[in-house]
């Protein structure tokens, strides 16, 4: 009876998915699609999807500042297609798609990632983990779960050699965002001999898909590096060290007289923070398994990056998982579980980053023998 809890676990999570998302739907949540679709609409009919005001009175929700496009001009014409049905039926295809998106990857999580021992680990952390990553994305109407398949497809591809089939995934998972295309640094991690052709080539295709929207749309590529995401949330749905900076730190330094620039802060942070990362790593670049030190760079990823919504802590699911699994066993479904699965306080979360990434630093080295490593070479041999 034991070994079904885990599945019946991961049954609960797809049914806490599809019912929240179904309530949804009528509640005023998938607010970022309606950016989306609206922003990409706009902009197919020639206007200035990156206007707040347009997109808004397209969408007939009265002026609301969050209402615009946020990524570049080019990838408007990804949402092309939903533009022809309605915003509701649209809305239901995308949510329909992105319920086929999250089961491939978690497919893909429990075939290369997860051990069957693990497996209990592996849900509990799923289903609780930072606040419920997996449901935030399905009700933000996010497009994080479709970007998180795709860097975790350039990792694996990593994990097994195929760094041309690395660099394709990073860059086309950076096309949105960019921030992501820094993961093209991993390469670095490897032993191949061509670190630097493989990295020209993801940053090749990462500027021909630039270059898209910089020769074809070049007014609305202006006015989209012109009109930056703006970082005006924090707390539970952006716990990042400049969100904690700006809208924490600042003012109470404020109360006490002393005045001090947030993101001076925050670049002398990232400064120090990558120099003391970089030097662990040379000096134990041998030591750990590749894909630890991949989940190590994407906590560290975590840890800087200067906007981390909730949703995007699907990225950090398995690094979560390996941190978990990594300690001695009377550990891992206790303390450490409650420590990721709970919210004390509104950047509890990145706070958790912080104590993942210690504990793969401690005993990642353990985790060598304990991967499933056939289907790796498996995959490789067929690809």
């Amino acid at each position: 009876m034991k070994k079904y809890i885990p599945y019946f676990l991961l049954l609960l999570l797809a049914g806490g998915i599809v019912s929240k998302a179904i309530l949804g739907l009528d509640s005023g949540h998938q607010h970022d699609f309606i950016s989306y679709y609206y922003g990409a609409k706009s902009m197919i009919m020639g206007l200035n999807g990156y206007d707040s005001h347009i997109v808004s009175t397209m969408s007939g929700q009265g002026h609301q500042s969050h209402l615009r496009f946020v990524y570049p001009p080019q990838m408007a014409w990804v949402f092309a297609p939903l533009t022809a049905f309605s915003f509701l039926h649209a809305r239901l295809i995308f949510l329909c798609i992105k319920f086929i998106t999250a089961t491939g990857f978690i497919a893909l999580y429990l075939k290369f990632f997860v051990k069957e021992k693990h497996l209990l680990s592996f849900v509990l952390i799923s289903l609780f983990a930072f606040r419920g990553p997996f449901t935030s994305d399905i009700l933000a109407g996010n497009i994080a779960t479709f970007e998180t398949i795709l860097l975790w497809l350039g990792f694996l591809f990593l994990v097994m050699g195929r760094s041309y089939l690395f660099a394709l995934f990073i860059a086309l998972a950076g096309s949105f965002k960019l921030l992501p295309l820094a993961f093209l640094g991993f390469i670095f991690l490897t032993k191949t001999t061509q670190k630097w052709r493989f990295l020209c080539a993801g940053v090749g295709v990462a500027i021909v898909i630039q270059c898209i929207g910089i020769l074809g749309m070049s007014e609305m590529y202006q006015t989209f590096l012109s009109t930056p995401a703006p970082l005006d949330s924090s707390g539970y749905v952006n716990p990042s060290i400049l969100a904690w900076l700006q809208f924490e730190l600042i003012p109470w330094l404020t109360t006490y007289g002393v005045t001090v620039s947030a993101f001076g802060l925050y670049v002398l942070f990232v400064f120090l923070f990558s120099a003391g990362l970089a030097v662990f790593f040379w000096k134990n670049r041998h030591e750990y398994p590749l894909i630890i030190q991949i989940s190590m760079g994407i906590l560290a990823y975590g840890i800087l990056s200067p906007r981390l919504k909730d949703y995007s802590f699907l990225l950090f699911v398995i690094p979560a998982y390996y941190a978990v699994v990594s300690l001695p066993k009377r550990w891992q479904q206790g303390l450490v579980l409650a420590l990721f699965c709970v919210s004390l306080w509104p950047y509890h979360h990145w706070t958790m980053l912080l104590l993942a990434l210690g504990i793969l630093m401690t005993y990642g080295h353990t985790l060598e023998s304990s991967f499933p490593s056939a289907p790796y070479r498996q995959l490789s041999r067929r690809l």
